[in-house]
């Protein structure tokens, strides 16, 4: 083995074992072993720009961006008023209607999109428990992705390896029929996993709905009480946990603990009671204290992406830019025991705040946070860039299918249309463009460019030729499958496409079949993220916002894992006895 395979190995290993243990975000871990890969010779300027301008990451760019128009346009809220209209409780065809619904668009645009833009429908009908409806969604849409080309970014990272390697893209419709019947599985399995669960899982857990602070102002008059005396102790809906002082924590809270000025009080209980708390005369909540209203609380999750994640409330300057305090916040099901203040935001986050009068008018908001509540703020675009936004998109992908015009032309003229006709404006672009997905795809190109390079490549499909001589090719592409499916679960979907890819194109090399066979397994495998809750964006929505907890997703995600698994290796199997 030469000196620069054993470098890459040892660079590839890195940059794996900081996947796994996770605290790096993917997007830098990969940028950074390409700045490695780039210092130490196994890649050159040359790569890094190939790797830029490469059709396939031209096409994600566009679709990325194009995504900040779809979101806005009145395809869900038509869709959510179809699938709920019908009047007959706990019927099987609102189900039915949720799985067309979402399948159709997440095809087509963003699956987080769409499962964010469906729980406020889900939470708010009365027909159907949402624990019923909201995890059998994510593995819906999840499956729903994998049907066409643009259906996940999984789909376009590793055509864009393809396309570096071979100079030939997949086709638009390449991966449908073994995605369809991936998604037909999923979804009858999911469903009927789903029935196991709880009406209310809420109810079944000893964690507390919210807590909530409020502090003792300077001019109160509680001031030298003790907590009886201040009628703290007897409160119907609250229970005070512990008090902050001088940031240190006192719990628990003795019956005769007396309170002082600038005291925290830190309670537990039913967030909408709210009002009891704030009746109690000589204490401050953390949003009354600044003129909001606690009369009605929104509650709002922070989205994947969202600029504010990782920032503390202060340092986003949240009641300004928002004109909203923060009452309370839950995260992963739980609710966050941390000062307020100084906690810092993740996507996901469930937050309740109260709103000022100036709230609903912010545009910021829907950049940020996907609303719970019944509060509608709806950036609409006009008929013109209605007509620009879905029905562009679909002549873009047809002209594609047809042949007409390759995708990435196609996608570089629908975006065109979308910033002339102010259906996606700059300042969005600036701000919710997840240059993430974009790093860990151009920064796997570089690194899949470094595996060849450094004769790597070479050495693994010599190896691999050697060591399955006499074996079925398929039991090889079963193997890579189950690992792309144990990479995907143990760190992102995205990160695990773009490593196991140029391992994927090898093998195709030592055992000598059409590329498309790895491609298709590392792609379904990739998307397969149904047992872990932080695996996919759109489980951690279903998580947070349906309160499950991990034995939930273990249950039903594990079920939906082995029939999708089940109708890809079988699809696949039989694509390779045509080719």
């Amino acid at each position: 083995m030469t000196s620069q395979a054993v470098l890459f190995a040892v660079l590839f290993a890195t940059t794996i074992a900081l996947l796994i243990q996770g605290k790096i975000a993917p997007h830098r871990v990969f940028a950074y072993t390409a700045l490695m890969m780039l210092i130490t010779g196994l890649i050159d300027l040359s790569t890094i720009k190939a790797a830029t301008t490469n059709s396939g990451v031209i096409t994600l760019t566009c679709i990325l961006v194009a995504s900040l128009a779809i979101e806005q346009t009145q395809v869900m809220k038509r869709l959510s008023n179809w699938i709920f209209k019908d009047d007959q409780t706990n019927s099987i065809l609102p189900r039915v209607k949720l799985f067309l619904g979402a399948s159709f668009l997440s095809s087509w645009m963003s699956n987080t999109a769409v499962v964010a833009s469906m729980i406020a429908p889900i939470k708010q009908n009365n027909k159907i428990a949402p624990n019923k409806l909201l995890l059998p969604l994510s593995y819906t849409c999840i499956a729903a992705g994998t049907t066409t080309l643009i259906g996940t970014s999984t789909n376009l990272i590793v055509n864009a390896q393809l396309i570096e390697k071979t100079g030939n893209g997949l086709g638009f419709f390449d991966f449908t029929i073994i995605g369809l019947a991936a998604l037909l599985a999923v979804f009858i399995v999911s469903t009927a996993a789903s029935y196991l669960l709880p009406d209310c899982i809420s109810e079944e857990s000893d964690d507390p709905d919210y807590y909530i602070e409020a502090t003792v102002p300077s001019s109160s008059p509680i001031i030298g009480m003790n907590i009886i005396e201040a009628k703290l102790r007897s409160l119907d809906n609250f229970y005070l946990v512990h008090i902050i002082r001088n940031n240190e924590y006192i719990s628990p809270v003795r019956p005769t603990s007396k309170l002082r000025e600038g005291d925290k009080l830190v309670f537990v209980g039913d967030v909408s009671k709210i009002d009891q708390l704030v009746e109690i005369e000589g204490l401050s909540t953390f949003a009354q204290g600044e003129g909001f209203d606690t009369n009605e609380l929104v509650e709002a999750m922070i989205r994947p992406s969202s600029a504010i994640a990782g920032q503390t409330l202060k340092q986003v300057g949240f009641r300004a830019r928002y004109d909203a305090a923060v009452v309370a916040i839950k995260r992963e099901g739980h609710a966050l025991k941390a000062k307020l203040g100084n906690a810092k935001l993740v996507e996901g986050d469930i937050l309740v705040l109260a709103k000022g009068s100036d709230f609903e008018k912010r545009r910021n908001i829907l950049r940020n946070f996907l609303l719970l509540s019944n509060i509608q703020i709806q950036e609409r675009l006009s008929k013109l860039q209605n007509l620009v936004t879905m029905p562009g998109l679909a002549a873009a992908a047809v002209s594609s299918a047809l042949g007409l015009i390759d995708l990435a032309t196609a996608m570089v003229i629908y975006l065109g249309f979308l910033v002339m006709s102010k259906a996606v404006k700059l300042n969005d672009v600036r701000q919710r463009l997840p240059i993430d997905i974009l790093t860990i795809v151009i920064s796997a190109l570089c690194i899949a460019a470094a595996f060849v390079n450094s004769g790597a490549a070479n050495i693994l499909t010599n190896s691999i030729e050697t060591t399955i001589n006499g074996y079925p090719p398929f039991m090889m592409i079963c193997i890579l499958y189950l690992l792309t499916l144990i990479t995907t679960e143990l760190i992102t979907n995205n990160a695990a496409a773009a490593l196991i890819t140029p391992i994927g194109l090898a093998i195709s090399q030592a055992i000598g079949i059409a590329p498309l066979i790895p491609i298709l397994a590392i792609a379904f495998g990739a998307s397969a993220s149904f047992i872990n809750p932080f695996g996919y964006q759109t489980n951690l929505l279903a998580f947070n916002s349906g309160q499950y907890r991990f034995k939930h997703f273990l249950l039903v995600g594990s079920a939906a894992s082995i029939a999708y698994s089940a109708a890809v290796l079988t699809l696949i199997y039989q694509t390779m006895q045509t080719l």
